[in-house]
């Protein structure tokens, strides 16, 4: 499924369009001929601790039995790093940690495998890449690493960078698109799927070199996180489903503001 909202009705283009109605939808401040889906990019938030998991699993960074203590916040750089949860989720391992959505364990396996190894797997799971889908107007987002940042903003990549990407926030943006690629990947058992809308079209799909036991530990995790973790309200009775919730600040929006008091149309 692929949408993008707000909308526009495309029977208006079946047939000349007026000038009032052209004007109408260009100067709308919505932006409804954006299609955000593929276009546009966001901080994907802790939907992106999917991929961290995958990264320090597969580097040996971590295994299944590396715990660590959360205690609801972490010093790194000589800075404090808050968990969402007051008070801490207390010693996790890898599944619980992608259970609770912990903060900490995210921040601290950052700090240890490091951007490099981050930009690697990102790239192989479709982050910041072009997925192919079958329609214009793409966009990569901004895909974690040094070079990218060099290069766009002159700037040197900086350790603190790593630990905002850890949680998936910071300089780290990504399309929906993109990440429904990424957790396709991971739900199939590392076949990245081009995705295409049209029921003929012949695209391509390539094998991810990460192991299956990886990838069967974050597949039980995620069903776990619907069953007793951050995502019950996404629970669909018999039918057993997976899933990871992620929740995004952005900056400039949310200072000394309440998010919802903000308008959802930006």
């Amino acid at each position: 499924a692929l949408a993008s909202t707000p909308g526009y009705d495309p029977n208006v283009f079946t047939a000349p369009v007026s000038r009032l109605t052209w004007t109408t939808l260009i100067s709308d401040p919505r932006h409804p001929l954006n299609d955000r889906a593929i276009s546009s990019f966001y901080a994907p938030g802790s939907t992106f601790k999917v991929l961290m998991s995958i990264v320090g699993l597969e580097t040996g960074t971590i295994t299944p039995e590396t715990t660590v203590f959360c205690p609801g916040s972490v010093v790194i750089y000589n800075r404090q790093f808050m968990c969402w949860k007051k008070g801490g989720h207390g010693t996790v391992d890898v599944h619980r940690a992608l259970v609770q959505s912990c903060n900490v364990f995210y921040y601290l396996l950052g700090r240890k495998v490091g951007i490099d190894a981050i930009s690697k797997y990102a790239k192989m799971f479709g982050i910041g890449e072009l997925s192919g889908i079958d329609i214009p107007g793409e966009s990569r987002g901004n895909p974690p690493s040094a070079e990218w940042k060099q290069r766009i903003h002159k700037e040197p990549w900086y350790p603190g960078d790593t630990i905002s990407v850890s949680i998936g926030q910071g300089l780290l943006a990504t399309t929906p698109v993109q990440m429904a690629t990424m957790i396709s990947a991971v739900a199939n058992g590392g076949t990245l799927v081009q995705p295409h809308l049209a029921r003929d079209a012949k695209m391509e799909s390539a094998k991810i070199p990460v192991a299956a036991e990886t990838l069967a530990l974050i597949r039980d995790a995620l069903a776990d996180v619907v069953e007793e973790g951050t995502a019950t309200r996404a629970q669909l009775g018999p039918i057993h489903v997976a899933g990871k919730t992620g929740t995004a600040q952005v900056f400039k929006k949310s200072v000394g503001v309440d998010a919802d008091k903000q308008p959802k149309n930006e």
